[in-house]
């Protein structure tokens, strides 16, 4: 089993009321999760770390269990995974030495993300989105994300369902035969 950890992107009524998170918590009872209902900047989310088989089984039992609360709509995903130095540098290309110097801003234009900090005071996980956003603004360079391809198809997928939605049924069958073909 593997840990994922994202956010689902939510609209509609407010998680954080009573009923909404008592609701949350019948619906996680089943897979022994916990569901994070969360605002950040006007935007709703519900944050997972769920142990799963593949990343999509994870996300889509995520998207049921928070609009079987009813009056919401999942309508992106959101990678909110951890990386350590040796992960950074082994995604990047770069030796964990390097990326030491890019995080503490030896070399390159500073500014790194800020990390995780340990009981000792040093810094030992970073969030991957953040890091893969300073790669590509600081050092124009596009890191190996394993699981891009996946949230980005996750997310396309949940806003062309939020789009279908306002259309005629026949609209609907007709581009979600779409997906179905090669």
């Amino acid at each position: 089993m593997t840990r994922w950890d994202f956010d689902l992107i939510v609209e509609g009524r407010d998680l954080m009321e009573d009923d909404a998170l008592s609701a949350l918590s019948h619906a996680s009872a089943s897979t022994n999760d916990d569901i994070s209902p969360h605002w950040r900047s006007g935007v709703q989310y519900a944050g997972f770390m769920r142990d799963g088989e593949c990343l999509e089984e994870a996300v889509l039992t995520g998207v049921r269990q928070v609009e079987s609360v009813g009056g919401v709509k999942v309508v992106g995903v959101v990678d909110t995974s951890f990386v350590t130095i040796n992960q950074i540098a082994e995604r990047s290309g770069h030796s964990e030495r390097s990326v030491e110097a890019l995080i503490a801003g030896a070399v390159g234009p500073g500014d790194f993300p800020g990390g995780l900090i340990a009981v000792n005071g040093d810094c030992t996980e970073w969030p991957w989105d953040q890091v893969v956003a300073w790669f590509r603004t600081a050092l124009d360079e596009q890191l190996n994300d394993p699981n891009a391809a996946v949230f980005t198809a996750l997310t396309d997928t949940l806003r062309a369902r939020a789009s279908c939605a306002k259309l005629e049924r026949s609209q609907q069958q007709r581009i979600t035969a779409l997906l179905s073909s090669d």
